[in-house]
């Protein structure tokens, strides 16, 4: 009877930004276990296929006694093997103290991307000052998802807060300020986006912050970048 290897993470099909340690399953059946092998392979394009990064290297706990027996096994990936923008494959085989080898191996893909997503605040404009009759209706802006292979943006959002200690930030569900409670929300669209705003309760000559944040696939988030402006209804005077 062959022994059966599993490979429980990395997750099949999954984007990853860090991956240090590689586990699995594995049961010898009958005769026990007497390791289990790893081979990690990057894609190298339709022409070439898998080029080998990692030949077979035995894993760690990959041994048992006789019987119906299952091992949780472990393999740690040294630093600076897996590179930026790459898909990698993950093969395990099994094999037993009798000579069987494992028939069908276990296999997990996965995109690596460590390069971090931007994002930009195109409105409000920084600086500006808005009010009745310059009203700020929608905060918009862009994001892109940097790398020569990015994995792709996975969502953007935005905060608003006013104040410096105490910070008050603005919660859509309350359409009221709430203290020292951070208040993210998801906008819509990802590398152009906008957000369109209710009849928020400005307070006359505050300075307002707006911050952005995007996010990728691949876990990686980006830097916040923040635009601010001020709330004026003060009527100018003449003499």
């Amino acid at each position: 009877t062959p022994p059966v290897s599993q490979i429980v993470y990395p997750i099949n099909n999954s984007n990853l930004n860090i991956l240090t340690t590689v586990m699995g399953t594995a049961n010898g059946r009958l005769s026990g276990l007497a390791k289990v092998d790893v081979k990690i392979s990057s894609w190298s394009g339709s022409g070439t296929g898998w080029s080998t990064v990692q030949d077979w290297v035995v894993t760690t706990n990959s041994t048992s006694s006789t019987g119906n027996i299952t091992v949780s096994w472990t393999y740690a990936i040294g630093g600076g093997v897996l590179k930026d923008g790459t898909t990698y494959q993950i093969v395990s085989r099994s094999s037993d103290t009798a000579g069987n080898t494992e028939i069908t191996v276990s296999t997990s893909v996965f995109f690596y991307d460590t390069t971090i997503p931007e994002v930009r605040i195109t409105t409000p404009v920084a600086g500006w000052y808005y009010s009745l009759n310059r009203q700020l209706s929608v905060i918009s802006g862009t994001s892109k998802d940097n790398g020569w292979s990015p994995s792709g943006l996975a969502r953007v959002e935005i905060q608003i807060s006013s104040g410096s200690g105490p910070v008050s930030y603005y919660h859509p569900g309350l359409n009221g300020w709430v203290v020292g409670l951070s208040s993210w929300v998801k906008v819509e669209g990802k590398s152009e986006w906008t957000y369109t705003l209710p009849v928020i309760p400005w307070l006359n000559g505050q300075l307002f912050k707006v911050e952005g944040q995007s996010y990728d696939v691949s876990g990686n988030t980006a830097t916040v970048i923040y635009s601010t402006f001020t709330y004026d209804t003060t009527l100018p005077i003449s003499s």
